[in-house]
This record gives structure tokens, sequence and C-alpha cells, in this order.
């Protein structure tokens, strides 16, 4: 039969090598032997620990403590049982009785370090661990930690590296130095996060951070490299895909990149991140609708996700052009087509209107008894919102969203019968420029009664001479800075441009005058339009001719979209003259207006 010393030896040797079930039995069987044995219960403690039984670890360490109370080790090991048992508190009390002890015992030392909540305390005890063992290597590691923790990086890296000295095979050492060069030494973050990789290779996510480290520092092709070794190794794991995808991105492989986040997908379907991603390649590639899905699937996942919430607006509002909202906001325009539309609308009526937008008009003519509207919106996006919002004001019944072009409309298909009255706001600040003539005169003629009212009726064009320094060396293009930039006139668009006249810095060379009355109804065919004889009140070059119109809508409204008016949304239209001339006060500049390409076009 064995004796105690030789039953103790092992379950040591079990304890050694990891079999801890079985060192475990023997420390039982030596108690059930004699149960004055100290050490049997404190080695059985531990291993209760290891395995996890915290609270009959903690009964084991009691026994040996009663049975040994000046060893130092035994509350040393209670300590890491009371930790694991949720009891830091207990812990803490317990590893400054071992140090009582023995004021220089480096693991009471080392537990207390670990359990002292404030990181400049435990810095200290950690560091007499080094002074009393420096061939240690858990010890440097541990100040590294918390020299790291108080943000004193630079000395955090030079004990992880003094711990790897004592141990190169130490991982969390070497992880940790990774860290702390990504930022500014991603080359050699690289690195050291290949080196963990090769040390523990069943930690893909050591390989996903070299691959980051890699790309961080220009190398993306061996980045992508690595990452394709990974997914032959596992290629089940969608975290590889998912950064092997935004590789491709960035370098501008995008079909490539949409297959990768497609298979992230495919293992890990509730991926926000994943889904955004997605939709942003969407996005470069132009694929707006597949765009807008991605960012609504990611924020359906995590209705917090701020950057999918953005990205997304920005999408829809390609779809929506900014200046909607601004036409929106005008209050005198808004005010001014009420007025109209219901001096207009009559019981019963049929109404038409071309272009819907958000579906203002369409609402306020629905609003004041039109039996039913029918607007018609080119673009797919736009439709579908205006039928939303006209659904979300209870009027989907009354009017009727087309997703055609005005002239794609038919009666008898599209309308019932001919319309009563036709409504429109697709002007520009040089008022035909969205194409309002064409659209307005062929729907007067084959889609509204012959005395069918048009809204709005027409406009007169008001002119002003200006000189206008800032912006003369581009319109047309000539020396820039001292540099002759000519060459980039033919790309430059001759038409007007629109700018608010108010914000513009320019000089008035005569007062605004009225140049010609535009009919919508019977709008101008292409080529000369009017012409009018600008007065000039100052000496001065004339740089340009800004213009602008007052809208009438109907007999009794006028809507001015002159600087300063009450309207401000259209702005004005400045056409550069392609030769300025110095000019005089009291002589008479005659400026022709031509329709061009659906634009009206000025010269002088």
């Amino acid at each position: 039969m064995a004796t105690i010393r030789e039953a103790l030896l092992a379950a040591l040797d079990h304890h050694a090598s990891g079999r801890l079930d079985a060192a475990a039995t023997l420390y039982r069987r030596i108690i059930e032997a004699d149960g004055r044995q100290a050490d049997a219960h404190h080695l059985l403690g531990v291993a209760l620990a290891q395995i996890g039984r915290a609270e009959e670890a903690l009964a084991s360490f009691r026994t040996a403590i009663r049975l040994s109370p000046d060893q130092p080790s035994y509350r040393s090991n209670a300590a890491n049982a009371l930790k694991a048992a949720g009891r830091a508190g207990d812990a803490r009390a317990c590893c400054r009785v071992a140090l009582a002890l023995a004021p220089d015992h480096p693991d009471a030392l080392g537990n207390l370090a670990a359990m002292t909540d404030d990181p400049a305390e435990a810095l200290t005890i950690a560091r007499r661990c080094v002074h009393l063992d420096p061939q240690k290597e858990e010890a440097p590691y541990n100040c590294g930690v918390l020299l790291r923790r108080l943000g004193r990086n630079g000395e955090a890296l030079a004990s992880f590296r003094r711990c790897l000295v004592l141990s190169p095979a130490h991982v969390p050492a070497r992880h940790a130095t990774a860290d702390l060069l990504e930022a500014d030494r991603p080359d050699a973050a690289a690195l050291a996060f290949l080196r963990v990789a090769r040390q523990a290779p069943h930690s893909p996510g050591t390989t996903l951070r070299a691959a980051a480290a890699l790309s961080r520092s220009g190398a993306v092709d061996k980045a992508i490299a690595l990452l394709d070794d990974l997914l032959r190794q596992a290629p089940m794991l969608p975290e590889a895909h998912f950064n092997h995808a935004g590789l491709h991105h960035e370098s501008g492989s995008l079909g490539i990149a949409v297959a990768g986040y497609r298979r992230t997908l495919a293992l890990a379907p509730g991926d926000a991140e994943a889904w955004y991603s997605l939709a942003s390649v969407e996005k470069d590639r132009s694929d707006m609708g597949a765009a807008v899905a991605g960012y609504r699937r990611a924020l359906a996942i995590q209705p917090s996700f701020q950057a999918a919430d953005l990205e997304l607006r920005r999408v829809l509002g390609r779809q929506f052009p900014a200046w909607h909202f601004t036409m929106l906001a005008d209050q005198a325009r808004n005010a001014a087509y009420q007025r109209a539309i219901d001096a207009a609308v009559k019981p019963g009526m049929i109404v038409l209107e071309i272009g819907t937008g958000a579906g203002l008009l369409a609402l306020m003519a629905a609003r004041a008894g039109a039996a039913h509207v029918y607007t018609c919106e080119l673009s797919r996006p736009l439709a579908e919102l205006a039928r939303g919002i006209i659904s979300d004001n209870g009027l989907a019944d009354r009017i009727t969203v087309i997703n055609k072009r005005s002239s794609e409309l038919r009666v008898g298909t599209d309308l019932p019968e001919p319309a009563d009255l036709l409504i429109s706001e697709i002007l520009d600040a040089g008022l035909l420029g969205e194409g309002v003539a064409a659209s307005v005169a062929k729907a007067a003629r084959a889609l509204v009664k012959p005395d069918a009212a048009i809204l709005p009726k027409g406009a007169v064009i008001k002119a002003m001479p200006i000189e206008c320094p800032a912006l003369r060396s581009v319109n047309p293009v000539g020396t820039v800075a001292g540099f002759d930039l000519s060459r980039l006139e033919a790309y430059r668009n001759p038409s007007y441009m629109v700018l608010a006249l108010n914000d513009l810095p320019h000089r008035p060379l005569g007062p605004p005058t009225d140049v010609c009355w535009i009919d919508l109804r019977n709008p101008p065919a292409h080529g000369p339009v009017g012409s009018a004889g600008l007065p000039i009140s100052a000496d001065g070059a004339l740089h340009a001719i800004a213009f602008w119109f007052e809208l009438h809508i109907d007999d009794r409204t006028v809507l001015s979209t002159a600087p300063g008016a009450d309207s401000r949304h259209w702005q004005q239209a400045v056409q550069f003259l392609d030769c300025g001339r110095q000019v005089a006060a009291g002589e008479t500049v005659e400026a022709g207006l031509t329709y061009i390409a659906g634009r009206l076009h000025f010269s002088a």
C-alpha cells in the first residue's frame, strides 16, 4: 500500500499534467487516510478552483488554513477562489493577511495587484513583484497591463517587451505589444500579430488583426493574400469574408467586394455592419435601389446605426433633389399657388397636374374640392414617395399618381376624360429651363378641355445689366491667377447660371426692364422671343444680364422672383456675355432674348 507521501507525489503528477479530476480523487483519499494533512486540503482546493468549483475549493482552503494558519500560499490561493466566487473584498483581505505573514510573497503580491481597483496602487504592488523576482515573466506583463490602463503606453510597451525577453513564447505579451504598435506602426504590429498567429494557430482573430494592420501599413495585396489563406482554412468564418470584401472594396474591386459581403451575410444574416458595407458598395456601383435596400436592412437590425441612417438619407436625397426642400419651404410660393388653386377649382372638376414632386399642389387641388386629381411624375422614387404622402393625408382615393412623362399620358387610358384644370410648377430660375413650355403646350392641346384654365398663365421676363468682375474670369474662361486656362472654355455651359443676386458681388448698371410676356398656353417656338433696350444709368463694364420673372399664376395672383422678393427658392438667372464692354450712363443696350435648346438666352 502506498504511503501518504507517495500518494501525494502521484496526485501532484496528475495535477501538473492537467488531470485535475484524478488529482482531486487522490487528494481526497489522502485526507480520508489522514485529515490533518494541510497540504492535501490546500492542493485539493487548488484543483477544485481550477475545475471551476469555487465554493468547494473555499471549504478545502479554510480547512488547510485552520490546520496551518501561517502558510501565506494557502491564503493567496484562497483569495483566487474568493475572487472567482464574486467576493472581491474578501479576496483582497485574504491577500493582505498572506502579505502580513510574508510581506514579499510574490503570488500574494501578484494577486493583490490584480484585485486592486486603483490602477496606480496596483502598479506599485506589481513593481514590487518585479523587484522581488526579476526573472518571472508575469510581473512585467502585469505592469504593462496596468501602465496601459493608466494611458502610459510607452512604458507599457517597454514592460511587455521585458516580458518577451524573459519568455519569447508569452502570447498575451506579444498580443499586447501588437495592440500598442497598431496605431503608429502598423507594419511592426502586423509582424507581431503574425507571430502570435503562428504561436496560436487556432486563433483566427489574430490573423484578422494582422491583415488589418498590413492594410493600414499600405501592404493591401499582402493583407488580401493572408485572408485568402485564412479562408482556405476556415471558409465558414464570416469575419474573414467581411474583411476580405472590405479590402477589395478599398482597392476598387467592387464585384469581388459584393460577392464577399454576400457570403458574409449568408453565414451571418443578422450582421448590420455587413448589410451597411454591402449597401455602400452598391452605392459606389450606382445601384441605388440595392443601396437603399441594404441600408434599410442594416437599420432594421440596428435602429441606432447612425452611419446607415445618414447614408440612406444621402442616397434618397439623390432621388429627391435638395432644391425640393427650399421650394417646399417657400411660403410665398405655396400661398400664391393655394390662392390661385382655391379660386380655380370647382366642385366635380377633373384636375391634371404635371410634375408631382412631393404631391403638394395635387393635395391643394383635392382640398379645394376637385372630384379627382391626376398627377404625373417621371421619377419612380418620387412617384412612390408622393403616393405615400398622399396616403398619409387620407387623399389616396381622390389623387392618382402616374409614373410617366406628361407627353406619354393619354385620355381614355391614364385620364378618363380631358381635365378641367391644368396645374404645373416645373419652372427654373430662367422660367423655361425645366421643359415647362413643351409640356404645358402639349397637355393644353391633348389632355384638357378647350376652355380649361391653366395655372400658371404666363410670366413677364425682367432683365438688368450688371458688372460682375468676381465671375468674369471664368465666363468665358480666360486667365486665372496669371495662367491661361482658356482650354476649359470648351467645357463651360454657356447658358445662364442660377445665382442668388443678393449674395453675388456685383453692381447694377441700370434698372430692371420688362423684356417680354411668355404665354405658357402658347409658349414661344425656338428662335427669337423678344428684345428690349436696357437703359444704362452708371458707367462700368457690362459683363452680364441678370434676369428673373413675374409669374402670373392667374389674373389676380402674381409672384415675383426678383432679388429681395418674398419668394426665394428660384433665385435669379445670370447670363454672362461672350464679350463684355464698357458702357456709359445715358446709353441704351439692345438685349435680344432667344429660346434655344429649351432655355432662354440673352445676348447684347
